[in-house]
């Protein structure tokens, strides 16, 4: 049986379709879209096998099982990078010095948008906490 790209990617013969993503994005300010399909490209790079989902109304990354890796979203004041997990963001707080940020959400603007060095490591921790629970049979 062939690979099929999943539902929010093309295959080289058909045209693309749309991710849910884009009518989340489509409805916001120019700066914040552009700021989060910024960010949305990035994760979609880090999670190649990720399916875009909407998950508690929010664009998110679901991996193979159910599992939500990350998520985004835009408010008046601020945009949003969630972990879907209360522990990722404490494991870097020496990181998000200078950063607003709860247990489980990052902000940051347009203007400052979420640096590599702290994507990578949040992704980093998210996937091994992901994994770890799966091998105890557990929703992550």
């Amino acid at each position: 049986m062939p690979d099929t790209p999943p539902p929010d990617r093309p295959s080289r013969n058909s045209a693309p379709r749309a991710s849910p993503h884009a009518a989340y994005l489509a409805g916001l300010p120019a700066d914040q879209r552009k700021a989060l399909e910024v960010l949305r490209l990035q994760l979609l790079d880090r999670l190649p096998n990720a399916t875009q989902v909407l998950s508690h109304g929010m664009p998110a990354f679901q991996l193979k099982g159910g599992h939500i890796a990350a998520g985004f979203s835009a408010w008046k004041f601020h945009l949003s990078l969630y972990a879907f997990s209360s522990t990722v963001f404490p494991q870097i707080e020496d990181m998000l010095e200078g950063w607003s940020h709860t247990k489980s959400t990052l902000h940051f603007t347009p203007e400052k948008p979420v640096p590599d060095a702290i994507l990578n490591r949040f992704l980093e921790i998210r996937l091994a906490e992901i994994a770890e629970r799966q091998s105890r049979g557990k929703r992550a």
